[in-house]
Order: C-alpha cells, then structure tokens, then sequence
C-alpha cells in the first residue's frame, strides 16, 4: 500500500486522472460545485441533422464539406438510391440506404410510395437514431421520390418519442418542374408539417430568380441556397453550444420552435463606425427579402438574435434591433430574445436572426405579397414623413370614430386619386394603401381633403 500511494504522490500524471474522475469541473482552490456528480454529457444536448432523399443529401453533403460540426451534432444522410449514398464517401456524416432489402439501392424512380415503404420497412432504425435527440432537423426536397414519400415517417416517429421537430424543405418551381412535381410536393408538405414544431421552406423559384437577376449558373445558386440552409443549422448550433456573455440556452431554442409554425433565419455584417439606426433597418428588411425562405414578415411572432459585436459598439444597438424588427413586422408585441458575445476587432458587427411567423403553409408557397410589402417599406424609409403601424394608431386614434362608409370613400378616393400609377396599374394601387397609412395624422388628414376636393371637381365636371 505505501508503495501505492508513494508512486501516485510521486506521480503527477496519476493524481490527475484521480482528480479526473472525482469531478468533471476545474474550479479555484477551497471552492467546490454542486454538480461534480453529474454525468460528464448532462447539459450537452443532442442534435441530428438528417438529410433525406436526393435535395436533402445534397445540403447535407454541402454542411460537411463546408464545416466542422461539434460532437454532440450527428449528421445522416438517407436515401434509397446507394449509387447517391456512395458519392458521399469520405464526408464526415453516416450513411443509411434506405429500403435496402425491397428495393436493392435503386432508387425511388420519383414515386413519393416508395419512399414511404422503404421508411416505414426501416422504421425501428429511424426510431434507434432519433430516440435520444433533444432536437432534429429534417431536410429534404419535395416533389420526387425518397424526400417526399419518407420525410414525413422521419417527423411522425420524432414526435412521438417527444423530439423537437424542425423541417427545412425545398420546394419546387411549378413553372420550371411541372403541375404533377409541384401536387406530389404539396402532398408532402402537408403530411410533414402534421408532425412539425416548426418548419421553413425554400422556394426553386427564389434560386432560379437569383440565376437570373446575378447572372450566375443555376448550379451556383442551389450552392448559395444550401449555404443559407448550412448558415440556418450552425448559427442555432451556436446558440445552443456556445455560451454568451448574455447568453441564449437551449430552452430558449426549443420554446422559440415548439411556439412557432414556420421559421426563417437571416444574417447580417455592418461596419460600426457606419453604424445607424437607418442603415441597419432598412439591411434587416433587405435580408429578409433577399431569403431563399418564404416567410410573411407582417405576421412575425418571435425572434431569437444572436449578436457578435465589436467591444465599443453603440450601445443602444440591442434596442434598436428590436425596434427595427417591430418596425418592419408592425407587431408591437414581438417576443424577443438575442445573445450578446463581443470580440476584439473594433469595427465589425455580426447579426444572426430566426424569426418565427404564424403564417398558414399556403402562404409559404407563394411570397409575392411580402416581396411588394418590403419593398415598399424599404422605398419609404427614405420619406422622413414615415411612420410605423404601431405609431400611426397611436397618434390617430380619431381616425376610428370615422363611418365604415367613409373609410371606404376616401380610401377609394385615394388610391385614384393622389397615388394613381401612370399605367393605372392595379397592383400599384394595393400597395399604396399601406404607405398612406403611415403619414402622421395632419400629412394624412391634409391628402384626404385634397383628394376629397379633387373628387368633387371630377364628379362636377363629369
């Protein structure tokens, strides 16, 4: 025994691995921690990413190829066409094939029922890898085979283990792929949004806008769409393992998610000695339009920001990135939340945002709406007359003692008036009556009586 202790005292290395075991902290001499009995994982959650079919093996692929993922981030891709799976040799991800013994790694030839069959034939394997997940993110392509037909087996045994779901999908251009590519995505959509927590899409028709307007190859703008999804995945990642100096923990990820219907995620850069208020508005509302992600920012609910700024940052930016985003949404009552960590560079502001939405999947599909919203937005920025939703009912509380009858007059009057497009075209005039309603009470109240007047000289002459 004395020869023991005497080769352990003598024996730095030793007294190490013994103090190893005792506990998994390193705390300052006489302190102690109520958690030195913990198991060595607790507090290490656990996220699967897994990609599934052709268009989810690819953003996977994408994710690997670009990044180095942490530990406790397991990546898989699945599909049921080996000859994709082995193009993926030497990644740093798992491989399933999918249906191995019904259908040999043939493929699923577009057919959504096969997929579907080769998921449910392997579903105690899908059940083994999301069993112990604390979150995963499905990601897939709709409108073909494997991603349509097995995604939404992938959300229904995550949820019933209690799994937080998150769907990430690519959605197919009607024009570009077709009437039956674009029902058979549809399908899909909704089965897997019955699972879901939360869920954002990707639109083919955003990426083939991009080809166009950048003059890029088509191939590089689904390269820029799979680096958004990439982007999406590890800033949430971040959030989750990297502690803040204001921190944001899992529990706010998971709750941002378990209350929100569909999500989108936008990233901005700033200089800060170029830093205002103004820029940074009217940056956020262009990143939003600039998503690959369909997302009604009008019925923005959430908002999850995690900052990385310059240690003499304004210090008033917190704020005004949460008023910027009230702004933009008109929700005075945007939930919000945002981690702060500071670097040493003393010029550069980095910002990442999820925003969830309550918007219906029908009008993820079709974003066009929000498109002429923000752009407008945007466009009026510039009018030092502008003003918020939020401020307009507040300082025009008058305008509500005001007849149905004659909100309709003179919205009417209005629109044909004042803000009449030279091309009489009527999509300009929807749009108009949200600018007008954000002048001040007297600017408002000073174009309604002049269109009045104008009104009445028309119908006197005619």
């Amino acid at each position: 025994m004395a020869k023991i202790l005497e080769s352990i005292f003598n024996n730095k290395e030793n007294i190490n691995e013994v103090v190893k075991k005792q506990s998994n902290t390193k705390n300052a001499e006489g302190y102690t921690d109520n958690f030195d009995d913990f198991e060595q994982n607790y507090g290490v959650f656990k996220i699967g990413v897994f990609g599934i079919g052709g268009a989810g093996c690819n953003m996977v692929a994408h994710m690997v190829k670009n990044r180095k993922w942490d530990d406790n981030v397991e990546i898989v891709a699945f599909n049921t066409d080996l000859a994709a799976l082995r193009s993926l040799s030497g990644y740093n991800c798992h491989r399933f094939l999918l249906g191995k013994q019904l259908y040999r790694g043939a493929g699923s030839g577009g057919d959504p029922n096969v997929g579907q069959s080769a998921a449910e034939n392997d579903r105690d394997q899908i059940h083994n890898f999301l069993k112990d997940k604390d979150i995963v993110f499905l990601l897939a392509g709709l409108g073909k085979g494997t991603g349509s037909g097995a995604t939404p087996i992938f959300a229904q045994i995550a949820k019933e283990l209690g799994v937080c779901v998150v769907s990430i999908v690519n959605l197919p251009s009607i024009q570009a792929e077709g009437q039956i590519v674009y029902e058979k995505a549809l399908r899909s959509f909704k089965n897997i949004t019955e699972f879901t927590n939360s869920y954002s899409t990707i639109s083919n028709d955003r990426i083939i806008e991009l080809d166009q307007e950048q003059n890029i190859s088509l191939i590089e703008a689904f390269s820029r769409a799979n680096e958004e999804v990439t982007n999406t995945i590890e800033s949430i990642v971040n959030i989750i393992n990297v502690p803040s100096e204001i921190n944001v923990d899992f529990a706010d990820v998971r709750n941002f998610f378990l209350n929100s219907k569909a999500f989108m995620f936008s990233s901005i850069e700033m200089l800060n000695d170029n830093y205002s208020k103004e820029k940074l508005i009217s940056q956020v509302a262009s990143s939003f339009k600039n998503s690959f992600c369909n997302l009604d920012i009008k019925n923005a609910k959430s908002v999850i920001a995690n900052l990385d700024l310059c240690r003499n940052a304004h210090r008033k930016i917190s704020a005004d990135i949460k008023n910027s985003l009230v702004e933009i949404s008109g929700n005075d009552k945007l939930w919000f939340v945002n981690g702060i960590n500071s670097h040493e560079d003393d010029n550069k502001l980095k910002m990442n945002f999820l925003i969830s939405s309550d918007q219906t999947e029908e009008s993820c599909l079709n974003n066009s709406t929000n498109d002429k919203y923000l752009d407008s937005f945007i466009k009026n920025k510039n009018n030092s007359d502008y003003m918020t939703d939020a401020q307009f009912n507040q300082n025009t509380k008058e305008m509500e003692t005001l007849t149905d009858e004659k909100l309709k007059t003179i919205n009417g009057i209005l629109t044909r008036s004042i803000f009449e497009d030279d091309n009489g075209d009527d999509s300009f005039l929807k749009t108009t009556a949200h600018v007008t309603k954000h002048l001040s009470s007297d600017q408002c109240n000073d174009i309604l009586t002049r269109a009045i007047d104008l009104d009445e000289k028309e119908q006197t002459n005619n």
